[in-house]
């Protein structure tokens, strides 16, 4: 995973300038900010209940070492990828192919280890 660039781009702010922001806020009442807070609130995703997972060492490395180059979150950088999976469906199916001989590696790991645990237990 590869997130070395040679410039890094920001995106231009959409937000409104501190000036013009404290103008409009102060031009609205408590009752109006809150909804107008609560609307854009609703509007935006949705976070789901935390999801522990465990990731070869190898690849934690290069992913935490690729989202702390573009100062985002290993979370945020898996939202990203699964949104642009849904439009490549060829690259989808590559990945979950990998994802299962991955699965198949794990277990097999597992067994060794159950096995070993209980011959050195005997």
């Amino acid at each position: 995973m590869d997130c070395n660039y040679q410039t890094k781009t920001k995106l231009k702010s959409t937000e409104p300038t501190k000036t013009k922001q404290l103008v409009v806020e102060a031009e609205l009442s408590p009752t109006q900010k809150m909804q107008q807070l609560s609307s854009e609130l609703e509007s935006l995703p949705k976070i789901g209940k935390r999801l522990a997972i465990h990731l070869e060492q190898n690849a934690r490395t290069k992913l935490t070492t690729c989202c702390n180059q573009r100062e985002i979150t290993p979370e945020t950088f898996i939202e990203a990828a699964i949104v642009l999976l849904e439009n490549h469906p060829n690259l989808k199916e590559a990945i979950l192919n990998e994802a299962e001989s991955r699965l198949r590696l794990r277990k097999r790991a597992g067994y060794l280890r159950r096995t070993i645990s209980m011959i050195e237990g005997a």
